[in-house]
């Protein structure tokens, strides 16, 4: 993890929110929830969570190890990714499940 130290919330809501998605958008929300003591799972459709950052922009311009230190440094402060899960799509969860 290099200099930083995952540091999960001291006190938790007891909240739980269900993120769709993790791209740029998602992965922000899914922290800044994370950090406010919410439950966070993060559900992405791909094999592994990024979204746009790791599928829409090249290596030369994004090196996807910081992409996936920063998905592993957030996990290790509590959020959970769910990858490989279509919301809505038949066979798999709906919005009306996440509630």
């Amino acid at each position: 993890m290099g200099w930083m130290v995952p540091r999960p919330p001291k006190v938790r809501t007891g909240k739980n929110i269900a993120i769709i998605g993790s791209g740029p958008a998602g992965l922000a929300a899914a922290d800044q929830l994370n950090r406010a003591g919410h439950l966070v799972t993060v559900y992405e459709r791909a094999d592994r969570p990024g979204g746009l950052l790791m599928y829409g922009i090249p290596n030369m311009k994004l090196d996807k190890r910081i992409v996936k230190r920063r998905t592993d440094f957030m996990a290790a402060e509590g959020v959970l990714y769910k990858c490989g899960v279509a919301i809505g799509e038949e066979g798999q969860p709906s919005l009306a499940d996440l509630r």
